[in-house]
Parts: C-alpha cells; sequence; structure tokens
C-alpha cells in the first residue's frame, strides 16, 4: 500500500478516503494503517543517549505493541532497525535522521529499510530515494546467492530546481557557460564573418560562440552576454572588416579596445 506515503501532503483524512473508496481497503483496515503511519521519531543531539531518543523509544514501544509482538519478520526488522540507529549514531548522525513509518515503496524487490532524503527548511518532497535490495543480482545471474546491495538515485531536475530558485530568491546569477568571447555586430549579414572569427578563436583554445542569426539586434546580443556573465565580447562592423580590426568590449564596464 503506497497511498500513505502522501502525507507530507495531505491529511491522513484524504489519505484514509483514497485507502476505503479508491482502493476498496476495509474501514477498520485503514483506521489500523492509520495509528501506525502517524508515528516517526528521530535521533538526539550528537553525543546524547541513543536510548533517549524518540527513534529509539518509537523502535522500543513497537516490539513491545501486542499487535507485532509474535509477528517474527517484524521483530526482525525492528531489531536490524536499532542496529541501524546504533551505527547511524556512532557515526556523528543527529536529529536530521527520522525514523519515519509513514515512508512507503510501491515495488517489492526491498528485502531492508528504505530511505528518502529531504532538503531541511524546504517545502519539497524528497530529492533522494531507495533503499535495500539483497536479492536483486540473483534475479539477474544463475547464482542462488543472496548480494547485499543498497542503492539511492538522486532527483537531478528537482534539485536543479531548488537551486535555480534559491539563486533567483538570493538574486545571484551564476556562469553556466564556458564561453568567454562572444562574437557579435550591429549589422546585418554579417553572420559568415561572426563564424569565421569564433572559428579562429576555437583554434587558439579560447571559449567563443555566436547568434546564428544574420540579423540580431545589439542590445540583444549584449544582453546575452550580461545574462550568461560573459566577460568579453568581439564587436565586428562593415568598416572594421575591411580594416581587418574587431573591438574587444569589456561587458561589465563597456569599455573597448579596437585589435
Amino acid at each position: 500500500i503506497k497511498d500513505f506515503d502522501k502525507l507530507d501532503k495531505m491529511e491522513w483524512v484524504e489519505v484514509k478516503k483514497e485507502m476505503v473508496e479508491i482502493k476498496n481497503i476495509p474501514e477498520e483496515v485503514a483506521d489500523k494503517i492509520g495509528e501506525y503511519v502517524k508515528l516517526n521519531g528521530s535521533l538526539g543531539p550528537v553525543g546524547s543517549n541513543l536510548e533517549d531518543s524518540s527513534a529509539y523509544k518509537l523502535v522500543d514501544q513497537l516490539q513491545n505493541d501486542e499487535f507485532f509482538k509474535n509477528n517474527k519478520q517484524m521483530q526482525d526488522g525492528l531489531a536490524d532497525m536499532k542496529k541501524l540507529l546504533t551505527f547511524c549514531s556512532q557515526m556523528g548522525l543527529g536529529p536530521e535522521l527520522c525514523f519515519d513509518l509513514s515512508l512507503a515503496r510501491g515495488l517489492d524487490y526491498y528485502t531492508g529499510p528504505i530511505f528518502e532524503t529531504v532538503l531541511c527548511g524546504k517545502n519539497v518532497s524528497s530529492i533522494t530515494g531507495d533503499g535495500r535490495y539483497d536479492e536483486m543480482v540473483a534475479g539477474f545471474t544463475k547464482s542462488k546467492r543472496k548480494t547485499p546491495i543498497v542503492g539511492t538515485s538522486f532527483g537531478i531536475e528537482r534539485i536543479m530546481n531548488i537551486v535555480e530558485k534559491q539563486y533567483k530568491e538570493n538574486k545571484i546569477k551564476v556562469k553556466t557557460t564556458g564561453t568567454q568571447v562572444y562574437v557579435i555586430s550591429p549589422q546585418k549579414g554579417t553572420l559568415p564573418n561572426r563564424m569565421q572569427l569564433t572559428s579562429k578563436l576555437w583554434e587558439a583554445g579560447i571559449g567563443a560562440e555566436t547568434q546564428h542569426k544574420n540579423n540580431v539586434k545589439m542590445l540583444t546580443q549584449l544582453q546575452y552576454c550580461e545574462d550568461k556573465q560573459i566577460d568579453f565580447a568581439i564587436v565586428i562592423a562593415g568598416d572594421e572588416i575591411e580594416r581587418k580590426v574587431v573591438k574587444l568590449r569589456h561587458i561589465k564596464t563597456r569599455k573597448e579596445w579596437e585589435v
């Protein structure tokens, strides 16, 4: 049942309604699940007594729960969870690590803990997630031997969206191109000349680019340099082409040199 991993976005009443009305789960079963999926606990401050942490106490609570006392699989899993919390505490993790019973996966190949990573203080979903799957390798080989594996996947697009949002909020501009020089022109019909000059810059080991259009407004080209944080532009025009010279322009100061 994967519905209750929506608890970070929906109230339990809505999640329960989905489970009962769409998945046809008996209401009493949904209510029983609801008692547990709302539970969570975290490690205490680094260096504090592990047994005093809410995460460790939650494992104790579940081990002594009448519903799970005679369930060997559950007891084995909880014993492993205590071991995992112990190792994490010894490795210096603290309140940022949370044991959350609402976490769920829709795939059945997991054989141990599952996990997700959420950025602190950000109203976003997880940016990484996966778990342990000891039988995965055996499914692709002739060997029946279990191979312990723990893996994770990163939501690159989601991470980039968060970073871009932070930069936008803080008005931070980041250079995302290797271009050192932008070849521009205030005149129409200079594309062949701009392309030729760009090629020569490449041959000299200089990162360069130009607009692949014959008619581009000068302001548009300069704005592109500012947006991409390209420090220099080479300006060419008809009379300069005839004299075999160009103007080197520093974008920020607008200072120009004839070369």
